[in-house]
């Protein structure tokens, strides 16, 4: 259990690192400021109409364990390959805590009201067409409230299955070219997470 506590924080820290490095390459600056979100969709669906792609929009934090994991699944080396094909990613940093606030992109909570997000939980994300329409979500069918009501599913817990299947299903709805094989790698790979 050590170990993989160990490695997961490894982790969480190589892909916060190349997650930096990669928001900086979308937003187009180097280094600070932090650019706000609006910023960084604008330029997100630049590239995405330029390489005929889709955007994968996440809103995440820094102190948040299901965001780690979901950067760690879009990192690994066997799926890394099916998301750039497919999508731009953008991160959208907000709800940090006190000491983190200035990593946060200004305007994160309008954007984040805009699509459906407040009191959702993170990671909240969607699939945006490089026009800004939205073709997929995280509000799962699959995850209903006491009312009835769709929430965010967050990471695609290996626990449910269900989730599993509408997370791929999302990708095919977002334009991703999602190969049987290319499903059953993000299965296994979702299978052999220990948490």
């Amino acid at each position: 259990m050590k170990h993989s506590v160990k490695f997961i924080t490894a982790a969480a820290l190589a892909v916060s690192a190349s997650m930096a490095l990669a928001q900086s390459a979308v937003s187009g600056s180097g280094t600070s400021p932090v650019p706000s979100a609006k910023t960084l969709l604008k330029n997100a669906e630049a590239k995405a109409a330029k390489e005929h792609k889709s955007v994968f929009l996440i809103f995440h934090a820094s102190w948040c364990i299901w965001c780690h994991r979901m950067d760690a699944l879009l990192a690994d080396p066997t799926l890394a390959p099916i998301f750039k094909k497919n999508f731009v990613v953008v991160h959208i940093d907000g709800m940090e805590s006190k000491p983190n606030q200035g990593l946060e992109n200004a305007g994160w909570q309008t954007m984040l009201t805009t699509y459906k997000g407040v009191n959702m939980g993170i990671p909240y994300w969607l699939f945006l067409s490089p026009k800004g329409k939205v073709l997929a979500t995280c509000l799962s069918p699959n995850d209903l409230d006491k009312n009835g009501k769709m929430t965010n599913m967050g990471f695609p817990d290996k626990t449910q299955p269900a989730d599993e299947d509408y997370f791929i299903s999302d990708l095919k709805r977002a334009g991703a070219k999602i190969s049987e094989s290319d499903a059953v790698a993000i299965k296994n790979y979702l299978a052999g997470l220990s948490y």
